[in-house]
């Protein structure tokens, strides 16, 4: 029987290459950090100031359509 330790050793814990697309498109566009969760079909991104949650939910569409993001839901939230 495998330790935990060997098991988390065969894991591949690198993010999705979705995920990091997003983060390196908010920070290219906004300069700011944030942090993102894919759940049932649902992008949330979470950054820290509501002005920047609202730019993010107003510009979804542009943001979708750059990211060539699909069947996914797009939402903005405060962390």
């Amino acid at each position: 029987m495998d330790s935990i330790k060997e098991i988390l050793k065969k894991r591949d814990l690198k993010q999705p290459s979705l995920m990091n697309e997003i983060k390196l498109y908010i920070k290219d566009q906004y300069d700011e950090d944030c942090s993102v969760k894919i759940i049932n079909q649902k992008i949330i991104i979470y950054v820290s100031s509501s002005s920047l949650a609202n730019t993010i939910r107003l510009n979804q569409i542009k943001i979708i359509q750059k990211l060539a993001i699909k069947n996914y839901k797009l939402i903005a939230q405060i962390h």
